[in-house]
Parts: structure tokens; C-alpha cells; sequence
């Protein structure tokens, strides 16, 4: 959030002029109340708190550890503006829960970004749309139709041959580079990043398009990563929303809608190819026979949002827009997040060999020599450990925004209507009254616990929690838990020569997930045979 703000110092005094009008009626607007406002850091005119996030721009940190650390100084109730939009940040489970449950309905809305707006189709998205009777019954299909235990079942085939590929790629490279004792795998390790990416990648794109189109689909992943980067760009002109020349003037508009025109051709083609291989295989009827009868046949999202729109009788039209902007949220939420986890979770292991060790021995004792597979990825018990604790040290998200539709009251203090209100996750999971050794990697406090990440424990909220919750779950959990599994199971990794674990840097990045700033370089030696 602050690396970007430096390419728009020299519009702050343009926007001090052009502002002032705009500040002076926000501040008529502001009601007297008798119940005082959450505290925090010391406001400028017309920017609110830009001048700070600015001065962080030189301490590198993240704004979810930036403003926990603002928060340690101002309380787990902060108020925070940054130019026309008032935030509060809430850095305690006990904030949370007031957002996600008490006050759910209330907050059951996301920010407004101009991003999301042309990108998403008007914001049609499930991520975007504001909260109502259509996001409601948007969420439902999703969460029957898409993401059910069921249907995420129904794609485990595709897993199965895309992590078998994941382990083959790497030991086609081990085998190319046998013997070459001062190559670049032997020096500096296998980069995991890219190969992680491209396997959620694959995983999703087929479970969404099938395999009909496969340069389609790779032209549609190179796509999404610049959406992705996008969508964790600091963009000013969402801190003057009332200025709508801003995002012309910055050529942020531009360059959002030539992107999403991009996207629109290609997602044009992908349904146009279903709706031609639908016509000439099979009528449209027995097509929603499949849907809504459980045949355990492997049906595409594309095919399952078709078959709804032309044959359920929804509540709400389903238009090809809504389409469309819900497959980019499958994409967005159901790559990066997931090879990020899997990145995250070998890198704690590789920092603590001890939870490597001990979530390898398990993963080999549970599936001896049969190979991994998708039944018995519950009883890896430690492993679950090791991710869930990797999730409260990193979470996906580590800040969750939401906007009040109304006045409310959190601890005690009175929030506006219209706010933005930001729950910083990744705070809330090193809160010392919810957690021992704060930044002590310990899967061992997972185990024999009540605790999960299923949104109904506030301390650890890696998928949030409410109505705003993560659908996805299930669909995203699989494919780390198998990941991992595969590459404990064939695989032994030692770090690159000379590298001892304490010398991984663990350094954080916030694009549209939490990342690692240092690639993940590992030496992979091949247990056994493929």
C-alpha cells in the first residue's frame, strides 16, 4: 500500500486545492454524539492520515504491520483517514466479532474500488456486488452450485493429475540436472514459486473452462496475474472518490480498461465454445438434469453457470456479465491465495526443521507406499497443524475490509455510517491475549484444539468469517493440503548449500494476497520411484 504512493507525490498539492470544498462538507455533515469517537494518529486537512502511510513508504513495512504497529500506540479501535474515505481498524478478535457477527447484516458490504467497478463488470461479482436480495441469491448459487463439498469433489481427478504432474516436473528437472554438481539447482535451488503458481493455476483454469481451450487458458492466466497486481496497487483516485477525473487524469482508467477488455475476450471465446460443444453433444435438458441430480459426471464451471442460466428458475437473472465476473473470482481468490499458502507452509517448515521432519514422517506413515490421495488427507493431523499455524503467522488476507451501512457502536466507540471498517487479521493473530509466543512458529498449539479456520473462532480468521466469508474454502484447502502432501511424500529438501534456516528471510509483501518477498529456492532430492 505504500510503495506506490510515492509516483503520486506531486499531485498532493493539486488535490489540497481541489479538495478543500469537498472536506468542508464532510465535515458539516458530522454529527455531535454523546458517544466518543475511536482515537488515533494526528490528522492534516483535506489528507487525513496520508502524510503517515507517505513517511512509511521509507520503512518498507506492509500496512497490515504498519498499522499494527500505529494501533499498539492508539488502541484495537483506530481511526485512520486517508483523504475523503474514514477507516477504522480494528486489531482484536473482540472487534471482529462485533463486525462479523453482531453487526453482520450491517457490515455486510465491501469498499468501493474503481478496479473492481470496470474489471468485474459493474461490479456483478460476489466480491464487489453490495450486499442485497442479489448478492444473497449470488451466494447461494456459488455456494450450492460451484463450491459445495460435492462439486469440489467432483474435480478431484483433476487435482490427482496436476499435482502428479507438479511431482513429475520436478523430477524431470532432477533427472536433466543429475550429475552436474555446480549447476544452478545444486547452487541455488529449485524456485518453487512459479511451479506453485502454475499448478493452482492449471487445477482452476480446468475446473472452470475444462480442457477445450488450453491456449485460451494460458493466455487467460497471463491475464490474470496483471489483474492480480492490479488489484494490489495503491490507486489514489480511491481516496477521492468525490474527484472523477482523478482515475483519467492518473491514466489508472486506462489501464484498468484495456485489461479488462483483455479478459473479456477471452472469457467471450471460452463461453462461446461451450455454447457450440453444448449444442452438438447434448440438449440443454439433460445437461440440467446433471446439475441438479448429482450425476457424478466432471462439468466445468462454465458449463454449470450455463446450464443455470438457461434452465433453473432463479430468482434473478443470471445475466452473462454475472457470469463472467464470477469466474474471474474463482480465478483471483483460487490461485494466487492457494500457491501462496503452499509457498508459506514449506518455507515455516524449511525455518523449522523439527515441524519438517515430523510432518514428513506422518505424511509417509499415512500413505506408506500407495501414494498420496485425496481420503485420507484428513488424517494428516499434523499437517493440518503446520498449515493452520502457517495461516495465523500469514494469513491470505491479513486485512479484511468491510463498509457499515449504518452508525454503530464497537467498544464503546461510535462508528458512521459509510465507514470503512478494516479488520487486520494478520494483527489479531499475534494478539498476546489470545496467543502465546506471538511470533513463534508452533503447530503444536493447533493440536487437540477447538480452534479452525472455518470463521467461528475471531482470533484466527485466515478465510473470515459472517457473510462476507470466504465460499471457497473447501475448493482452495484441498489442493494446498494434497500439494503438500505430495511434495512431503516423494520428496526430501534441503536448503541451498551454505544456507542454514535461520537465514531464510521471511519477509512479507500485500498485493491482492500476502506474499513472500523472497522466492522460495530448495533443493528437492526423489524419494522412491514415480
Amino acid at each position: 500500500m505504500g510503495s506506490g504512493l510515492l509516483e503520486y507525490y506531486l499531485l498532493l498539492p493539486f488535490l489540497l486545492t481541489i479538495a478543500g470544498g469537498t472536506w468542508l462538507v464532510i465535515s458539516r455533515k458530522r454529527k455531535s454524539s454523546k458517544k466518543p469517537t475511536a482515537p488515533g494518529p494526528w490528522q492534516l486537512p483535506i489528507i487525513g492520515n496520508l502524510h503517515q502511510l507517505m513517511m512509511n513508504v521509507s520503512e518498507q513495512l506492509p500496512a497490515h504491520q504498519f498499522m499494527r504497529q500505529l494501533a499498539q500506540r492508539h488502541g484495537p479501535v483506530m481511526r485512520f483517514q486517508v483523504g475523503e474515505v474514514a477507516s477504522v481498524y480494528l486489531s482484536s478478535a473482540e472487534g471482529a466479532e462485533q463486525v462479523m457477527r453482531t453487526h453482520d447484516v450491517a457490515c455486510a458490504t465491501r469498499p468501493f474500488r474503481i478496479v473492481g467497478e470496470i474489471i468485474h463488470y459493474g461490479c456483478k461479482d460476489l466480491v464487489f456486488l453490495p450486499y442485497g436480495e442479489e448478492w444473497r441469491q449470488l451466494r447461494k448459487l456459488c455456494v450450492i452450485e460451484l463450491l459445495s463439498a460435492r462439486r469440489v469433489s467432483s474435480f478431484r481427478n483433476i487435482r490427482k493429475e496436476e499435482v502428479a504432474n507438479l511431482v513429475r516436473t520436478i523430477r524431470t528437472r532432477l533427472e536433466t540436472q543429475k550429475g552436474h554438481q555446480d549447476d544452478g539447482l545444486q547452487a541455488a535451488g529449485m524456485n518453487l514459486k512459479p511451479v506453485l503458481m502454475s499448478l493452482t493455476n492449471v487445477i482452476t483454469s480446468r475446473s472452470a473452462f475444462g480442457m477445450a481451450a488450453p491456449k485460451l487458458n494460458e493466455k487467460f492466466v497471463g491475464i490474470i496475474e496483471d489483474m492480480v497486481c492490479l488489484f494490489g496497487a495503491f490507486e489514489i483516485s480511491d481516496l477521492f472518490p468525490s474527484l472523477k477525473f482523478l482515475p483519467v487524469v492518473s491514466g489508472f482508467r486506462c489501464k484498468v480498461t484495456a485489461l479488462h477488455r483483455a479478459v473479456d475476450s477471452v472469457l467471450d471465446q471460452v463461453i462461446k465454445q461451450h455454447v457450440v460443444a453444448r449444442s452438438t453433444t447434448r440438449s440443454a435438458t439433460t445437461a440440467a438434469t446433471k446439475v441438479h441430480h448429482g450425476d457424478d459426471t466432471t462439468e466445468d464451471l462454465v458449463d454449470i453457470l450455463l446450464n443455470l442460466q438457461q434452465n433453473a428458475d432463479l430468482p434473478f437473472t443470471l445475466t452473462t456479465d454475472a457470469i463472467k465476473a464470477v469466474l474471474l473470482d474463482m480465478f483471483i481468490g483460487g490461485t494466487d491465495t492457494s500457491a501462496v499458502t503452499i509457498e508459506w507452509t514449506m518455507s515455516e517448515m524449511m525455518k523449522n526443521p523439527s515441524a519438517m521432519e515430523r510432518a514428513q514422517a506422518e505424511v509417509r506413515s499415512v500413505f506408506s507406499d500407495g501414494g498420496v490421495s485425496e481420503e485420507g488427507l484428513h488424517k494428516l493431523v499434523y499437517l493440518n497443524a503446520v498449515i493452520n499455524e502457517t495461516f495465523r503467522l500469514h494469513p491470505p488476507g491479513p486485512i479484511l475490509p468491510r463498509i457499515n451501512r449504518e452508525k454503530l457502536e464497537i467498544d464503546g466507540f461510535e462508528i458512521r455510517a459509510k465507514t470503512q471498517i478494516m479488520v487486520n487479521v494478520w494483527a489479531i493473530g499475534r494478539d498476546p491475549r489470545h496467543w502465546s509466543e506471538l511470533e513463534k512458529f508452533d503447530p503444536d498449539r493447533f493440536l487437540n484444539s477447538a480452534i479452525d479456520y472455518n470463521g467461528r473462532h475471531f482470533m484466527f480468521l485466515p478465510f473470515g468469517a459472517g457473510r462476507r466469508m470466504c465460499p471457497g474454502i473447501q475448493f482452495a484447502m484441498v489442493t494446498v493440503q494434497l500439494a503438500l502432501a505430495n511434495l512431503l511424500f516423494h520428496f526430501d529438501w534441503k536448503l541451498p548449500h551454505g544456507m542454514k534456516p535461520e537465514d531464510l528471510d521471511m519477509t512479507e509483501i500485500f498485493r491482492a494476497a500476502l506474499k513472500k518477498k523472497e522466492n522460495l529456492c530448495l533443493i528437492p532430492r526423489s524419494r522412491g520411484k514415480f
